[in-house]
């Protein structure tokens, strides 16, 4: 699945309680095994990238990049978002297709 094409699924996601929204939320559920894929808008920072790749690869946990802060944002009722954390195995699976 093209995520920038595809960035309603994400919405689902928020909706079906399986996503945690910004950059702490996203970093507490890969430190507690919650996450099973980590989304990063294309414009994230620089270390917004840093520390989510090397958390991401310690816990091998995959890594997306999709959209941007301002896209991810209005899909998900804020102005802006740079990460995001899917928490829930299939959604996760989904994304990655």
């Amino acid at each position: 699945m093209n995520l920038d094409e595809n960035l309603g699924f994400i919405g689902l996601a928020r909706k079906a309680g399986c996503l945690e929204v910004g950059s702490d939320a996203a970093e507490f559920a890969l430190l507690k095994g919650k996450a099973k894929l980590i989304i990063l808008s294309g414009d994230a920072g620089r270390s917004t990238i840093g520390k989510f790749a090397s958390i991401c690869e310690a816990k091998s946990v995959p890594l997306v990049r999709a959209s941007t802060k301002e896209k991810l944002g209005k899909i998900l009722g804020r102005s802006q978002v740079a990460v995001a954390a899917v928490t829930e195995v299939h959604f996760a699976k989904k994304m990655l297709d």
